[in-house]
Order: structure tokens, then sequence, then C-alpha cells
């Protein structure tokens, strides 16, 4: 289903979503923050990083994705999340 709207519309990867109190976040972000809400957060990660979300993208609860994965590491996907994140970053050096 994901993958089904990046390809309909790539720009849903790097989307902000605003909050109640103003600040942003991307849908990778909301991946990274909490990943044990999100089941399939590995996979949901890689299919925003692969349809151009930005990994480096500020403004989350704590920064970037990066940063929300390690700061919300008690969560029961974050190894998964965070080895993703670490993974294309990585790549991009």
């Amino acid at each position: 289903m994901i993958e089904g709207l990046l390809s309909n519309d790539p720009a849903l990867a790097s989307v902000r979503i605003v909050g109640e109190r103003g600040g942003s976040s991307t849908a990778l972000h909301l991946v990274a923050d909490w990943p044990g809400y999100f089941p399939h957060g590995p996979q949901i990660a890689k299919l925003l990083i692969d349809g151009g979300a930005d990994i480096e993208a500020p403004d989350g609860s704590i920064g970037t994705p990066l940063d929300n994965a390690v700061g919300y590491a008690c969560g029961a996907n974050v190894a998964s999340v965070l080895a993703c994140l670490r993974r294309r970053a990585a790549s991009r050096c």
C-alpha cells in the first residue's frame, strides 16, 4: 500500500506533517520515533528512503530520523529501524 502511494506521488516521502503545536516531522521521523507502533517499521523506513525521504531532515521530536531512532531506543523494533537508517546514512558518506 505505501509503495503504491509513493509510486503515485513520490513527494509523499518528504512531506512535512505539522503538529498541533506548530512543530513538524516527516513520515520517516514518525517511523523512527516509536518504531514499536509500526510492525513493519524497517520495511516502511526503507520504502520512504528509497522514495526520496531525507534521512537528515531536521525538526523531529529529537532531531533527524536517526536522532529519533537512537533517542527512542526503547521501542520494540527500534534496532531494525536504526540499522536501516545507519546503513543508509553510511552509504551516503
